[in-house]
């Protein structure tokens, strides 16, 4: 078999796979009004990006031709989005996402000690008063925004709600149920480092490289909804072990690297997903 033949097997075989891990995205998109034809149009500035980064890497010319090649956009349309590009102010790529301040109140809230109870979960917080309440909670992150303002947003996040005179928790991840769009952006960021992990790794072992990145799962079949439901709970204990002692270890870690102009980010994340078995979805 020539290079030029498992080359495109290699491309094929992606193509199919990369199909596959976009479907559950593309039920989402299309329960969310999406169309094919709108997420096709968004897709060609990715491919045209893509390109010209991989360009930028192999220190090629960049030219409409080659970017055209690579990403298989036709030429016309990369010259006409480049010139759109020189003569519109170029929007700023999205930075990855940080915590807002009023997370990062809550994430305080679910790890430091003083402010959970014996069984390890945020405790309720009376508004005012020494620590532990709310207000000590909230000086200790940020003197920019009232408790009041924290507290609005929290509640708005549906993170906390107000019971006499106390802010109670309400959920155990800072992850906001009550909002589409941070929810969608949390889990677009994530969802995004863990390919960009999986991407890294296959282009590493097709070079005879080791992978750099961790990306690992344990995979179990033949369960009863009972088990999985008790292999679920039991991966929240073993994460919520984890993120106590990352989230610590980060802490130190950015409060020393402050001083280094070469500073950069990174993120560990673990996920749980389960569904009946293929035979059995039709009965």
């Amino acid at each position: 078999m020539t290079d030029s033949n498992s080359s495109s097997t290699q491309s094929e075989q992606l193509l199919t796979a990369s199909v596959e891990m976009l479907t559950p995205l593309v039920k989402l998109m299309v329960a969310q009004g999406v169309t094919y034809p709108q997420f096709a149009q968004a897709l060609k500035q990715s491919f045209i990006d893509a390109a010209r980064e991989q360009l930028v890497v192999e220190k090629q010319r960049i030219t409409d031709a080659a970017v055209s090649l690579r990403s298989g956009v036709h030429r016309k349309e990369v010259r006409s989005r480049s010139a759109a590009e020189t003569t519109i102010p170029a929007v700023a790529a999205s930075p990855r996402r940080a915590l807002s301040m009023a997370e990062q109140v809550f994430t305080r809230w679910l790890t430091d000690v003083r402010y959970r109870n014996t069984e390890g979960k945020p405790s309720a917080l009376p508004f005012t008063g020494p620590a532990p309440s709310f207000d000590s909670l909230a000086s200790s992150i940020t003197k920019d925004f009232s408790r009041r303002t924290l507290l609005n947003e929290l509640v708005r996040l549906g993170l906390v709600r107000e019971e006499n005179e106390s802010a109670i928790p309400i959920s155990d991840s800072v992850v906001p149920r009550a909002d589409l769009t941070k929810m969608t952006t949390n889990y677009r960021d994530q969802l995004r480092d863990h390919l960009a992990a999986g991407a890294a790794n296959i282009q590493a072992i097709s070079a005879g490289r080791n992978p750099p990145f961790l990306e690992q799962s344990m995979y179990a079949n033949g369960l009863s909804n009972a088990s999985i439901e008790q292999m679920a709970h039991l991966g929240r204990q073993i994460w919520r072990v984890a993120f106590d002692q990352l989230v610590g270890a980060a802490t130190q870690r950015v409060a020393l690297d402050e001083a280094n102009k070469h500073q950069g980010r990174m993120r560990f994340g673990v996920y749980c997903y389960s569904e009946p078995a293929a035979d059995q979805e039709s009965t």
